[in-house]
């Protein structure tokens, strides 16, 4: 059975290799073997491919009718996405004006058909709720399902701390680890992902475990190089699926993130670490900002344990950051040239971040499980809310990072890539010496979640890779490694090209 299962996704790894090659050159020895490849899988894997079109399809149908959305809307709907594809058709294939010559067609084929996000500003808020579910129902469906067949050595662990439903991600072959009962005596290095969505969407432990697991399988190479394959600790992932908005609304995210922080140092966990520097902290998007926004305020003590600071992760990497939600709520201009994120689509998740769903009167209330007093201390650090430095970390006092090394990775042609820049000034003025940030030329809204379509994807995660496990070895142990390359050795922009070619 095993021998089956194996061969099965063997037969599957290989089509989607060959379909990424047929789709990224084009060639027509490709598209030949692809379309062979494609009759023998049918004939071959007939059941498999069934099951997974018959789930995804009803999985679409169950969100649409969860929705309730009146069928003149679903006619708008379609209507949206049937214009997605004219428009990506008439400019892109007919009249070969590309948004960009490093993106595969499929990848310029999505963000068009992302563009109906566009309809929030309109009158038909609810299209626009459907489409952010149905988007959410297919990543959360999918990329579970890419990350086994892509990446086969991934396992996962469910887990909860208290409420909050989280997953362990290991890579490699288990029996290079020694297992003792539930724990493992060599040591643990836990890549802690909070997942982006803009604190309304995802579940981090099925849209982000593809991302996640490339994360810990590079950080586990690049400790394996530098320490040795006897020597390097092992890395293990751990993503939660934090409290979201509408209904739980700031800081209850913050408050969950330090609650899975303080459970990863303590000794009820599964996997614990010997310290916080054996901990990285990663995120994307909203789950960057909060990031940041975490550690913060461990080191203020808001939210922690006897409301205490407590010592910070060993190193941060995040990638195009959600830091100033005062700028989205004042509906301010994003300039993005390639991307599916829009102006209302960032000044609706800050919105009900922020101040939850009109229609909830308890939205602003501390919610079942929390902290009643150190909840509403937190939540009025500031008597603006949307400049409290747990959720605008863009505006807080930015010393406490002095010691943590940061590396933050963006495209050029995102909207929210004037956050990271105005991040890289603050960083000057509080001397953020540690501070690494990365500028990737034609690349969206957390770009490296495609790193398997795209090769600036793949860099960055490397990169990211490297530096979280150079600089958690430093601050562990002191090892003398060679240093990463100039660009990342003090706080400063680098442009990132395609081939992974830097300039400053």
């Amino acid at each position: 059975m095993a021998s089956e299962v194996q061969q099965q996704t063997g037969a599957v790894r290989g089509l989607l290799k060959t379909v990424m090659r047929a789709i990224l050159i084009g060639r027509k020895k490709e598209i030949i073997l692809l379309r062979l490849l494609v009759l023998y899988a049918a004939k071959n894997h007939i059941k498999m491919a069934c099951l997974v079109l018959y789930r995804s399809v009803n999985a679409l149908r169950l969100t649409l009718q969860d929705m309730k959305l009146p069928w003149s809307a679903r006619v708008r709907l379609l209507s949206h996405y049937v214009a997605g594809i004219v428009r990506f058709v008439i400019g892109t294939v007919i009249l070969r004006r590309r948004k960009s010559p490093k993106l595969p067609l499929t990848v310029e084929l999505a963000l068009e058909m992302m563009r109906p996000h566009e309809l929030l500003e309109s009158e038909s808020s609810l299209i626009y709720a459907t489409v952010s579910k149905v988007d959410d129902t297919w990543l959360s469906f999918f990329f579970p399902l890419y990350a086994r067949i892509a990446l086969p050595g991934i396992r996962t662990e469910e887990d909860r701390v208290g409420s909050i439903p989280a997953v362990w991600v290991h890579t490699g072959p288990v029996e290079r680890w020694s297992m003792g009962g539930s724990r493992i005596s060599q040591s643990i290095v836990v890549l802690y992902f909070l997942h982006g969505g803009g604190y309304i969407f995802l579940d981090g432990v099925h849209s982000h475990l593809e991302y996640c697991a490339r994360l810990v399988m590079k950080t586990q190479q690049e400790f394996d190089d530098m320490l040795g394959v006897n020597v390097a600790p092992r890395v293990i992932g751990f993503i939660i699926d934090y409290r979201k908005a509408p209904q739980y609304v700031f800081p209850t995210a913050v408050e969950d993130a330090v609650k899975s922080y303080t459970y990863l140092l303590g000794h009820n966990s599964r996997y614990p670490v010997a310290s916080s520097k054996e901990i990285a902290v990663c995120g994307d998007s909203a789950g960057g900002g909060l990031s940041i926004a975490m550690t913060l305020a461990l080191s203020m003590g808001h939210l922690t344990p006897e409301g205490r600071p407590m010592p910070l992760p060993g190193a941060i990497g995040v990638c195009s950051p959600f830091l100033d939600l005062r700028r989205a709520i004042d509906n301010k201009a994003y300039q993005s040239r390639i991307c599916y994120l829009t102006e209302a689509c960032i000044w609706m998740c800050a919105d009900l971040y922020l101040f939850g769903d009109s229609e909830n009167e308890d939205s602003e209330c501390p919610p079942a499980g929390s902290d009643p007093k150190a909840w509403r201390r937190a939540r009025s650090l500031t008597t603006d809310v949307a400049m409290n430095p747990l959720a605008s970390p863009l505006h807080a006092d930015l010393t406490p990072l002095k010691d943590v090394p940061i590396i933050i990775q963006a495209g050029d042609s995102e909207g929210l890539l004037v956050d990271t820049l105005a991040l890289a000034r603050r960083a000057k003025v509080y001397g953020l010496s540690k501070l690494s940030i990365e500028i990737y030329t034609d690349m969206f809204h957390i770009f490296p979640l495609f790193a398997w379509l795209l090769p600036s994807g793949m860099v960055a995660v490397n990169r990211m890779s490297k530096f979280l496990a150079k600089r958690i070895c430093l601050a562990l142990k002191g090892v003398m490694v060679s240093p990463v390359e100039s660009p990342m050795v003090s706080s400063t922009v680098s442009v990132v090209e395609k081939d992974g070619a830097m300039q400053k």
